[in-house]
């Protein structure tokens, strides 16, 4: 039995486009995260983000296509 609180649809809303964000800039090292998000943003037409909410998402994105880059960037 769950007794936790249901989250929002805003919630929801932004991690699910957090997740598409990220994937799609793992796959795409070259496009710009500005574009991303709004490729995803027009996608999905979100009107629940707020600007602390697009923050986020950006520097997710900054840290998980880092993340990737070093990995290739690495000498064995």
């Amino acid at each position: 039995m769950h007794n936790h609180v249901e989250d929002s649809e805003a919630i929801l809303n932004r991690q699910i486009l957090n997740n598409s964000v990220k994937w799609r800039a793992v796959e795409d090292l070259s496009e710009r995260r500005r574009r991303l998000i709004r490729k995803e943003l027009r996608i999905q037409d979100l009107d629940t983000l707020t600007y602390k909410d697009r923050q986020n998402i950006r520097r997710n994105t900054h840290k998980t296509r880092s993340s990737k880059l070093l990995l290739l960037t690495k000498k064995h």
